[in-house]
């Protein structure tokens, strides 16, 4: 109902309940039977004397709400969240049990206004009843249980989404719940967002909530009067992972250590190549022993082997083989690894090394070129130039009269094996390291000159 003008100024004494009344009379005036209403909303301009953002009372009936800064969204949902008898979103960061700051858990709009839209606590959505009795798990013992994010719909997930566990010398709870930057929450601050938020609440009725602190994965939070401690072990885009310890030192799972060795290493297509994989259990002492599953993963059409599983206690290591074949058709670098799981989800990880599939060489060199004979002294000297190959040449082999007389990595030859007088003729081929040869260079015949040869 409204606008409507009262008579008051914008510097009028803040007397909200008259201006409540002055209003309520207007709407009657215009046709609104008020008794129809069991909430009451009165915005009026933000210009005023008052001082502060809106008030509410805490259920009623009819519950009413001010709202003196109309601009602001938050305002409004802090209100109506008083009429509907929810209680301040505070602070206790030491968990003292005295509050340090009512407005300043402003992960919830019970908190200071003037943040922008957000959703509420877990304490406050168990409150109102907005999270079904399934999504809140009650801890009474040891335990380990994932949260979903408490922006979700309940129905949009089967995991829970709010964890409590009783404070028997308060008579309180705590609540824990994982929060992420969705929907209305996507301004979320840094110390809420991807965290698991621990709040104290006395379980219903409208008093205020606490929060108490977030926790990142690997850190706890401790209540040593009430032998308690959560610790957080992980955490995706989807799920935190807490672990509920009552009266002893928690376990905390850690990333186990794979390494594959070695990090490289080359085969012919079609090659079994083996590789050894090193797995190191890095769970706190306090954790019980854990199997580890080892997956090996390789491209598509390749075989791959692996033992399985292995189960290791907090600081044991194993090794062991995992064995990759490649395709006859395979080329080049690729990536093999293995993946290792456990019930965990810190143990979920992977380790990867490299399998070169070498490409055979079956490509000759270049024939040798400009091949020269002469004689001197009873000998036969022969210079060529050098040939050239895709990979490299390795050898030269030196050919007189159709038979291999010699070998040489240089590209000149002396040849005394010969008789004074005598002609020969002579060709030469050049070698690579995969044994490919070359057709034969020109031949050249020699006259040995008199005065030399080999002996008879």
């Amino acid at each position: 109902a409204g606008p409507y003008t009262i008579n008051y100024s914008t510097n009028s004494p803040c007397d909200y309940d008259a201006w409540a009344s002055a209003g309520e009379a207007a709407a009657t005036a215009a046709g609104f039977n008020l008794n129809q209403y069991s909430h009451r909303v009165y915005v009026f301009p933000k210009k005023n004397t008052c001082g502060w953002a809106g008030l509410g009372t805490i259920g009623g009936n009819p519950s009413r709400a001010w709202i003196a800064y109309c601009d602001l969204l938050d305002v409004y949902a802090h209100e109506l969240g008083h009429n509907v008898d929810m209680h301040h979103s505070s602070t206790d960061m030491n968990n003292d049990g005295v509050s340090d700051c009512e407005y300043c858990d402003v992960s919830d709009f019970m908190g200071y206004g003037g943040v922008g839209p957000r959703q509420v606590n877990a304490p406050h959505k168990e409150q109102m009843g907005w999270l079904p009795a399934s999504k809140v798990v009650l801890a009474t013992g040891n335990t380990t249980l994932s949260l979903a994010p408490l922006e979700l719909y309940p129905g949009t997930t089967s995991l829970p989404q709010a964890l409590k566990i009783a404070k028997p010398n308060t008579g309180e709870y705590y609540y824990f719940s994982y929060r992420r930057k969705l929907g209305f929450d996507s301004s979320l601050g840094t110390d809420y967002a991807d965290k698991a938020n621990i709040h104290r609440y006395q379980g219903s009725g409208a008093i205020q909530t606490f929060f108490l602190g977030g926790l990142s994965t690997g850190q706890s939070f401790s209540d040593s009067a009430n032998g308690l401690t959560v610790t957080q072990t992980a955490s995706t885009a989807d799920f935190v992972t807490l672990q509920v310890n009552f009266g002893s030192v928690a376990c905390a799972p850690a990333v186990p250590t794979i390494t594959m060795s070695p990090a490289s290493q080359g085969g012919q297509a079609g090659a079994t190549l083996s590789y050894t994989v090193q797995v190191v259990n890095n769970d706190s002492t306090s954790c019980s022993s854990s199997t580890f599953t080892v997956t090996p993963t390789a491209p598509t059409g390749w075989s791959a082997s692996a033992p399985g599983s292995v189960t290791l206690a907090p600081g044991q290591s194993t090794t062991l083989t995992v064995v990759f074949t490649s395709t006859t058709g395979s080329t080049g670098p690729n990536s093999v690894g293995v993946n290792v799981t456990g019930i965990e989800p810190l143990h979920n990880t992977s380790a990867n090394a490299t399998y070169v599939v070498n490409t055979p060489d079956t490509s000759a060199p270049t024939a040798p070129k400009n091949l020269a004979g002469s004689s001197k002294a009873g000998r036969v000297q022969l210079t060529w130039t050098a040939s050239s190959d895709n990979v490299s040449v390795s050898a030269y082999r030196v050919w007189r009269n159709g038979n291999l007389i010699g070998q040489t990595t240089a590209t000149s030859y002396s040849d005394g094996g010969v008789n004074s007088g005598a002609a020969y003729s002579y060709f030469v081929t050049a070698m690579d390291g995969a044994g490919n040869e070359s057709v034969p260079s020109t031949t050249v015949t020699v006259t040995v000159s008199k005065g030399g040869g080999k002996p008879r």
